[in-house]
C-alpha cells in the first residue's frame, strides 16, 4: 500500500519524479475545468500516447487512479485533463458516447479507453459550452 500511496502523491505534487521513461508531468501541465463534487479525468502513458483513459470519481483523482494500476502497466501514468461537474456519471457517459461515435474507442480495452488527445477531448467540451 506504501507503494501505491507514494505513486498517488507523486502524480499530483511531484509528478517530474515518475522515473526516466515517464515524460516531465508539472502540476501546471494538468488542465483543469468545471467546478462541483464530482470529476470526469483523462490519463494516459508515454509509451502510448494515442490512446487516454477517461473516468470518473468523486474522490481524489490521483487516488483513483492507482486504484486502477498495478504493476503489469507499461509505465506510469500521466494525469492530462481534470473537468469538476455536479453529476460526473452523466458527463462521463456524454463524452465516452462522443468518442465511441468518433470511432475512438479502443475495442478490447475496456469501456474506458479511447484513441484520442486531451485537445480531442477539450474539443468536445468546447462544442458542448461545458469548457
Amino acid at each position: 500500500m506504501e507503494h501505491y500511496n507514494d505513486l498517488a502523491q507523486t502524480l499530483v505534487e511531484r509528478p517530474d519524479r515518475c522515473g526516466p521513461r515517464f515524460p516531465v508531468n508539472k502540476r501546471h501541465n494538468v488542465r483543469r475545468h468545471g467546478t462541483g463534487a464530482g470529476t470526469v479525468y483523462a490519463y494516459g502513458y508515454a509509451s502510448i500516447p494515442d490512446r487516454l483513459k477517461v473516468g470518473k470519481t468523486v474522490g481524489a483523482v490521483a487516488d483513483r487512479i492507482v486504484q486502477q494500476i498495478n504493476a503489469s502497466t507499461p509505465d506510469k501514468p500521466k494525469l492530462l485533463l481534470e473537468v469538476k461537474t455536479r453529476d460526473c456519471g452523466t458527463f462521463e457517459a456524454v463524452l465516452r458516447g462522443i468518442l465511441t461515435l468518433r470511432g475512438c474507442k479502443v475495442h478490447g480495452g475496456g469501456d474506458e479507453w479511447f484513441r484520442a488527445t486531451r485537445d480531442d477531448i477539450e474539443s468536445i467540451l468546447r462544442s458542448l459550452a461545458l469548457i
